[in-house]
This record gives C-alpha cells, sequence and structure tokens, in this order.
C-alpha cells in the first residue's frame, strides 16, 4: 500500500464535456530508485456514470513533451533538459477528454496541444 501511495502523482475530479470524470496519475515504475530518471505516468480516468476505467500509458519521452509543450503547442527546444514538475503536469492532466458514442461516455487521450483545439468557453444555439 506505501508503494501505491507513493507512486500516486496525483488524483483529481473534474467534469469534461458534461463528464464527471475522476483521474489518478501513477509513476510508471514505483521504484524510489528510479524516481528521478523515470518520469513515466500511467493516467486512470474513471467515468462513475457508466463505470467505466480507462488506461493511458506514457512513456518518459512523451510526459516529458506534453509536460513542456503546454497550452502553447510549441515542442521544448532540448528533451534532457526537461523535468516536469507539478505546474506542468496540469497541462498532462487536461489532454484527458470525453466524447459520447452510442450514448456512453468514452475518455481519450488528446495528443493535440490546446492552442490547436482551445478551451470552450460558451455554447450557444441559434
Amino acid at each position: 500500500r506505501d508503494r501505491k501511495d507513493y507512486s500516486r502523482v496525483f488524483r483529481t475530479v473534474r467534469t469534461v464535456n458534461g463528464v464527471l470524470v475522476i483521474q489518478e496519475a501513477f509513476r510508471g515504475c514505483a521504484s524510489k530508485l528510479a524516481k528521478n530518471d523515470d518520469v513515466s505516468l500511467v493516467i486512470r480516468a474513471y467515468i462513475p456514470e457508466n463505470q467505466r476505467t480507462f488506461r493511458f500509458e506514457l512513456d518518459d519521452a512523451q510526459v516529458r513533451l506534453y509536460a513542456e509543450m503546454g497550452n502553447d503547442g510549441v515542442e521544448p527546444k532540448s528533451m534532457e533538459l526537461v523535468k516536469p514538475q507539478s505546474e506542468h503536469l496540469r497541462n498532462i492532466n487536461e489532454r484527458v477528454r470525453c466524447r459520447r458514442s452510442q450514448g456512453r461516455a468514452i475518455a481519450y487521450f488528446s495528443r493535440r496541444s490546446q492552442a490547436e483545439r482551445g478551451t470552450e468557453v460558451a455554447q450557444r444555439g441559434v
């Protein structure tokens, strides 16, 4: 149990496109010895509405890229220098999106940046 608690990076509950999603991120390698070198993540997104869990595995290079790329969509110049910090994890957290397929909510990991998609501010029907 201690190993699982150590490996947890963050846990959050948020609403994505009108769907409640409980997100947890764990280290890919839960060893305390690998904490400085390996920053791979496993993200679990649980949707209570239909009681389904989606799992997304990100390797070391992807985590570093998405953490630094952030909202502007610009890739960092040197991947070796990037160490994801807690403020960068928000960028990875916001990449989990939801859509509806046949009436069921489905979570997916978007590889696009926020700059390509934008954040929905309001929706108005004409």
